[in-house]
């Protein structure tokens, strides 16, 4: 009787034990879950699940901020809150990305909501007030070794031209500080009613532009400004690529090339520098947000461009399985390419902003790059010359004026452009050049 009393006692204590090791494993299962959800080993039917999170219901991840993207200490000027949360496609129905979509996501330097370039314009009467005033202008760029330049200053001359401003000085700063603030001493001495310019560094170019300023020179910004300065007082306006939708876009178009999986690195511009800083902004944190699938395992920096393939190396060397890189924009780039080749890693998913001769033959070809976004830097050219001239006019202007970011693949895709169509309107052509043709 007494062996039985023990054997019912401890068969009571089994279940009871058994009982309530069940209950902590389904209190457990919502950690399984989150963790889940973070990217550690499970599958993703399809993107469009974040697609409703996106749309702020109660499964929603949170807000990110620059905590919740890595190590992202090297990037000056990362900042929060995410612009991500904002959905694809835009109140008027168009799609992010495509070469008809008005949809800007990024907001300017300090944090200014973006007017659409298409609002810029001046009337007839206008116009011939610019061209009767005998008028100047300089522009002042950052660097003039890609076709980015050759579209902005061929936008903003061929505008100027029209409307009778004589460009009287085109300058290279070879990404110096110090040259820039020498040009724009240099250009002071010939007298231009207006400057255009990009700045190499916002605070070491300030003074020389805040001269130019109290000259009465019309300042018009591309992408950034020097720090301490005023919209509307010391300068125009602004205008901008959407720089952090071109990084978003690229998170995009790299996802669909992983099939939604897999492990990527960063490689950014380590420099204070606002327009990089947001294409890295915009591409991690559409990355965390909206694929948690794909995992960013590294960021690494660059002080110059030519450079990347060395840090390119660095990431192959300790992550040779990684299965995608975003190289900023496309000079880099070409090296980070040049370098996973070497290496034999012709399966490597690079892409990064900007469409050159070489990301342009590269996608059609089925190359390492093969998706890429892009600026729109003909119209962004051409903003820039019609907003300098209501400074001239001292016609009210819009503080941070945007062109929309374009997705680019080789056939096209809801959302991006074909490279056919990106390169025509890139260029402002209305034919294909014979060798892309052959690449094609």
């Amino acid at each position: 009787m007494d062996r039985r009393k023990r054997f019912l006692t401890m068969l009571v204590c089994f279940v009871l034990a058994a009982f309530m090791l069940t209950a902590c494993a389904g209190a457990g299962a919502p950690a399984a879950t989150e963790s889940a959800a973070a990217g550690q080993g499970t599958e993703t039917e399809t993107p469009a699940a974040t697609d409703t999170a996106e749309a702020g219901t109660e499964s929603s991840p949170a807000i990110l901020t620059s905590a919740d993207v890595g190590d992202v200490s090297g990037i000056e000027g990362w900042d929060g809150p995410v612009e991500s949360q904002v959905m694809t496609a835009g109140e008027d129905g168009d799609q992010f990305g495509t070469a008809e979509s008005t949809v800007v996501v990024g907001k300017g330097p300090k944090g200014e909501v973006s007017t659409p370039w298409t609002e810029i314009a001046l009337t007839d009467e206008e116009k011939e007030q610019i061209r009767s005033g005998n008028y100047k202008a300089a522009i002042c760029f950052h660097y003039t070794t890609d076709d980015w330049y050759v579209m902005q200053r061929k936008g903003i001359e061929e505008t100027l031209t029209d409307l009778g401003v004589e460009v009287v000085a085109v300058t290279d700063a070879g990404f110096s500080a110090e040259q820039q603030v020498s040009d724009i001493e240099n250009v002071l001495e010939l007298n231009p009613d207006i400057i255009i310019s990009i700045p190499v560094d916002e605070t070491s170019t300030a003074v020389a532009y805040q001269k130019a300023a109290d000259a009465g020179v019309k300042l018009v910004f591309m992408d950034n400004c020097p720090s301490n300065m005023t919209a509307g007082k010391d300068y125009v306006s602004i205008v901008a690529a959407d720089r952090y939708g071109c990084g978003m876009i690229c998170a995009d178009l790299m996802a669909k090339e992983l099939n939604y999986e897999g492990t990527v690195g960063v490689i950014y511009y380590d420099a204070d520098f606002f327009v990089t800083t947001r294409d890295c902004a915009g591409f991690v944190d559409r990355m965390k947000l909206k694929y948690p699938n794909i995992e960013i395992v590294t960021e690494m920096g660059f002080a110059d461009a030519t450079l990347a393939g060395e840090v390119a190396d660095a990431m192959l060397a300790q992550y040779p399985d990684i299965d995608g890189i975003f190289g900023s924009w496309d000079v880099p780039a070409e090296y980070i390419a040049s370098s996973a080749s070497a290496v034999g890693r012709d399966d490597l998913v690079v892409n990064c902003v900007g469409l050159g001769t070489t990301t342009a033959s590269m996608t059609a070809g089925d190359g390492i790059i093969n998706t890429i976004s892009t600026q729109r830097p003909y119209d962004q050219g051409c903003t820039e010359a019609l907003l300098a001239c209501y400074g001239l006019l001292g016609k009210d202007a819009p503080e941070y004026v945007t062109v929309p970011a374009l997705g680019v693949t080789k056939e096209g895709s809801e959302n991006s452009a074909s490279l056919k169509d990106a390169y025509q309107l890139f260029y402002q052509i209305d034919t294909l050049p014979d060798w892309l043709q052959q690449l094609m």
